[in-house]
């Protein structure tokens, strides 16, 4: 295992939740060893299926399932006092369909992909996130893995990594990556100390995760909340 302990951290994610699922555990313990810590938002979750039936309109209304989301995730932040916000793009990008996506390519065209995180491109996306990394000059990037099977999740990383290269810094920062299941990773985050941050982030989002007293369900099977994170650093 190596040491994960940045000074000044920046957590790049694709859509509001993705913060309190994916890396609740790293940004609580990274505030709690003092570093300064913001957090990307790149979208703000137009696209996002509720599993409560009274916010099913919300999935054809995407601007309200828009504001919906981001004040969810102005919710779950605070959980992490101190943590820096910031949500993204001057064009302010929309969460992709996923239906209209596959392995990197449009199959059921959506007449607003080219608006779309996915659709953006990553030169576009890389070229707005370098002033972002030059403001806030962070010693370590966490994004999720390319292996993600979410596309915007995918272009996150890409245009985190392009960026990063498009510093031509000296030092630039460490990119790490959270691992998908069954990736081989290098430190791990996550204690009793972390846990009631992550439980109470986690639980803003009930009308899209199913909450229980020791777990969470985002689609993809139960999940312990003292479950810890898993990184590797990006070579």
């Amino acid at each position: 295992m190596v040491s994960f302990s940045p000074q000044r951290l920046m957590v790049v994610h694709a859509h509001p939740d993705d913060e309190s699922l994916f890396t609740g555990h790293i940004i609580a313990d990274a505030l709690a060893k003092g570093a300064e810590v913001k957090l990307v938002t790149l979208t703000r979750g137009e696209r996002g299926q509720s599993r409560n039936p009274a916010l099913r309109p919300l999935v054809r209304e995407m601007e309200q399932m828009a504001d919906y989301r981001s004040n969810l995730l102005r919710t779950a932040i605070e959980a992490f006092p101190g943590l820096e916000h910031q949500f993204f793009g001057t064009r302010a990008y929309l969460e992709t369909d996923q239906d209209s996506t596959g392995f990197g390519r449009v199959s059921n065209p959506d007449p607003l992909y080219n608006l779309t995180l996915t659709g953006s491109g990553v030169k576009v996306v890389r070229d707005e996130l370098v002033p972002v990394l030059k403001k806030f000059r962070p010693d370590a990037v966490v994004t999720l893995s390319v292996k993600n099977p979410n596309s915007d999740h995918r272009m996150a990383f890409k245009a985190v990594r392009g960026a990063i290269k498009a510093l031509k810094a000296s030092k630039p920062p460490k990119h790490w990556v959270v691992v998908e299941p069954g990736q081989k990773y290098e430190a791990q985050v996550g204690s009793s100390q972390t846990e009631p941050q992550k439980h109470k982030a986690v639980s803003a989002y009930s009308d899209f995760v199913t909450i229980k007293a020791t777990t969470f369900d985002y689609g993809t099977g139960e999940i312990k909340f003292s479950e810890p994170e898993k990184l590797r650093l990006v070579s």
